[in-house]
């Protein structure tokens, strides 16, 4: 009588093996969709960018006021948001021997900028968080107030810090340079009892005008522009 082949089938040797790999492929699969999960709802990383144009003030010698409108964007696809929760703004003399008291501005508001003629500021909205989404740039007009403080005609190293909700030990920290001058500060007075005077401040120079009079500047201070 002819004994049964021992031999395996190589279909049988196949199936074996994709047996043996399934709860492999499986968790590797697993894996792949958990990391895919995570990129995509993390809250996105935000890019801050300071405008060209400033404005700000002071009315007598009871506010000074600051306003001005960041660029906010997400260039990584993700479908969580960052929330901007709190926005500070400080000023302190780039030189030592000219400190004063520590500015002590507030966000007071957001505002809505109307153009010429009237050019002219308007309440917007109180301060809120500010929600940031990959597919939603945001270019709010944050409007800063402090009081019992003026501007003096120096040089000023500014500091931006917003608060986000995403990681509250590390803020997003904007530095930059404003020079205020004799003449300005002139200025201020001439219109201190107006309702709320505001002059603009420029960190470039699109008319060409310094550069063509050898004026020489840091490349990230605001100054006082002719142009207006």
């Amino acid at each position: 009588m002819e004994q049964p082949s021992s031999e395996v089938s190589p279909a049988h040797t196949w199936l074996s093996g994709l047996q043996s790999w399934t709860p492999i492929i499986t968790s590797l699969a697993a894996l792949g969709l958990s990391i895919y999960n995570f990129l995509l709802i993390k809250p996105p990383k935000v890019e801050v960018s300071l405008p060209h144009v400033v404005r700000m003030g002071q009315k007598s010698n009871t506010h000074a006021y600051f306003v001005v409108q960041p660029t906010f964007t997400a260039p990584t696809k993700t479908e969580d948001v960052e929330i901007i929760t709190k926005v500070e703004l400080k000023f302190e003399p780039r030189n030592p021997a000219d400190h004063d008291e520590d500015s002590q501005f507030w966000w007071d508001e957001l505002v809505t900028f109307e153009a010429s003629p009237k050019e002219n500021f308007r309440h917007a909205a109180d301060p809120t968080p500010i929600v940031i989404a990959q597919d939603k740039p945001q270019q709010p007009f944050f409007s800063f107030v402090a009081e019992r403080w003026n501007f003096k005609p120096i040089e000023y190293r500014g500091t931006m810090t917003l608060h986000r909700r995403s990681d509250k030990q590390n803020p997003i920290v904007k530095r930059f340079c404003l020079t205020i001058s004799a003449k300005d500060i002139e200025e201020f007075r001439k219109k201190s009892n107006s309702e709320w005077p505001w002059y603009s401040f420029r960190d470039d120079d699109p008319s060409g005008k310094e550069k063509a009079t050898g004026k020489d500047r840091r490349p990230d201070c605001y100054v006082r522009w002719d142009g207006y």
